[in-house]
């Protein structure tokens, strides 16, 4: 696996890495969240980080068996580049970040290297999310 995901990526990595960008890896129904930063460690590509989709992480773990938000983010480490915050509810998206829980993003407060965050969830939770996140010292 390890030989087929640098085969695959080294061009992208490359290319990634001559325009100054960085290339993340996001869970989708990851069930091990180490397993990805397993992989990014092991290709060792200084282009290439980790994404951590909060909706996605919720639904894994409400689904598929997966451990919950906060796993994700903590076993992705210093290799944590991004994380796309939306919800979910086990099954499919809801309207707010809010019902995930101050719990799935304190890792987040954690003092570390700058990470990209984005909000994705419907026009009219978009103001309250942006709120709720103000109020846990994520957002300004």
């Amino acid at each position: 696996m390890l030989s087929a995901a640098r085969d695959t990526l080294a061009p992208v990595l490359i290319r990634a890495e001559d325009m100054g960008v960085t290339f993340v890896l996001e869970n989708i129904e990851d069930i091990e969240p180490a397993d990805r930063a397993r992989l990014c460690a092991a290709l060792d590509w200084q282009a290439l980080a980790l994404s951590v989709d909060t909706g996605h992480a919720h639904y894994a773990h409400g689904s598929t068996g997966g451990p919950p938000v906060d796993y994700f983010i903590r076993d992705a480490g210093t290799k944590l580049a991004h994380v796309h915050l939306q919800d979910a509810d086990g099954f499919g998206r809801s309207a707010m970040v809010q019902s995930c829980g101050p719990g799935c993003l304190r890792p987040l407060r954690k003092p570390g290297p700058t990470r990209a965050r984005s909000l994705s969830c419907p026009k009219a939770g978009m103001i309250p999310s942006a709120r709720y996140l103000q109020s846990l010292g994520l957002a300004e």
